[in-house]
């Protein structure tokens, strides 16, 4: 129905002559104007802006889509996103109540977790892919950890207050999971961790190899700058999957049970971080390599690897005669290994030498104040007077 508007209309109302008593008539009096509303129609707005309303089955495009479709959109948010969205309506709050929709999971530099965050994580690491905790506080974890399940492949707790009792956790079965969180985990960081220090011989005991290890699956193991005193030993027979290995920095780990992992090496390893450890030449003679296991024969797919890189860096007690004699050593090996050494190392062990050497970092540490007293008085003598020209 049209709008109306009330416009004012003008109506001239028509007066006669009056006449007098004598029969002479009167001067004509002006006609008197009267005002009157009248209801008139609105202009109606141009097609062109007219406000279309669209029908409420095309508004709610999610509705209308597959249940997989809208999966995979939510499969590219964070957890961030995944929180507010969950806040959007009570249909997509019921769809995120899934857990296996939370593949990945990643909590870093939290100093203190909400709590409302604490007790909602549980229920959603059930279905968790790739978890990292780096940098968490040790006073959760355990809470978090437990609540993971084998569909954990990746697991980053590095710099965090993790302690070997809750790495334990991980191991543990029930009823209702008969596998563990680490029985298909193939990426393990512990960089950084200060509070763990022995469980490797709990949770693989050396003693009886016949048990299946729970890190059958691991690939990848970084436990550089951590206070870790052992190594899950034999290491082919724990780590028989294992490709990276990196124990940098490791400073009480001791020499006996890392020569004996270095002695057996999982036939797959490809790179191996042995950096600022003093390590001599003896300690690196023993290293070998163990046989394929035979999983990795009736695999077709698999391709033996056929270089090691070996980092050795901050080795200062190796010299180049003692890595030349090592590469000869090494040559007997079926693969060939790449080593990756300090720029400046001794010849060898003798007096001679170990004086050049010293000279040399002498001379370079000389050259490099002359560098920085030239920088800081604006240059030699020579340079200062073309710049007055």
């Amino acid at each position: 129905m049209a709008t109306t508007c009330l416009q004012p209309a003008v109506e001239a109302c028509q007066t006669y002559p009056r006449h007098g008593t004598l029969g002479h008539a009167h001067q004509c009096v002006a006609p008197a104007l009267h005002l009157r509303l009248v209801p008139v129609a609105a202009p109606s707005p141009p097609a062109s802006k007219r406000r279309k309303v669209l029908p409420p089955c095309s508004v709610r495009l999610f509705d209308r889509l597959p249940i997989e479709i809208v999966e995979l959109v939510i499969s590219f948010l964070d957890l961030e996103d995944l929180g507010r969205l969950r806040r959007a309506n009570r249909q997509f709050r019921d769809l995120l109540a899934k857990p296996h929709l939370y593949h990945t999971v990643s909590l870093t530099h939290i100093p203190h977790v909400h709590p409302q965050l604490l007790a909602f994580l549980p229920s959603i690491l059930s279905g968790t892919r790739h978890l990292c905790l780096r940098s968490f506080p040790s006073t959760t974890l355990s809470h978090l950890l437990s609540s993971c399940s084998d569909r954990l492949t990746t697991l980053d707790l590095s710099f965090s207050g993790v302690t070997d009792s809750d790495l334990l956790l991980l191991a543990e079965t029930t009823s209702s999971a008969p596998e563990s969180a680490l029985s298909n985990l193939r990426s393990l960081r512990l960089k950084g961790c200060r509070r763990i220090s022995s469980f490797f011989p709990l949770l693989c005991p050396s003693s009886d190899t016949s048990q299946r290890s729970p890190l059958q699956c691991l690939e990848n193991l970084d436990l550089s700058w951590s206070s870790t005193s052992s190594l899950p030993l034999p290491l082919s027979t724990h780590l028989p999957s294992l490709k990276h290995l990196n124990l940098s920095t490791t400073p009480y780990l001791p020499l006996g049970p890392l020569t004996e992992a270095i002695g057996d090496l999982p036939h797959g390893l490809e790179s191996l971080d042995l950096s600022h450890l003093w390590l001599s030449a003896a300690d690196l003679t023993g290293l070998s390599f163990a046989p394929p296991p035979p999983s990795f024969s009736l695999d077709t797919t698999s391709i033996s690897p056929r270089t090691l890189a070996l980092s050795l860096s901050g080795n200062d007690s190796l010299t180049l005669s003692s890595l030349s004699i090592l590469k000869a050593h090494w040559s007997r090996l079926p693969r060939r290994i790449e080593v990756e050494h300090s720029p400046m190392l001794l010849e060898s062990d003798e007096e001679e030498d170990v004086r050049r050497f010293v000279e040399m970092v002498a001379g370079v540490v000389m050259r490099g104040r002359e560098v920085e007293g030239r920088i800081s008085s604006g240059g030699s003598g020579e340079e200062r007077r073309r710049r007055s020209l």
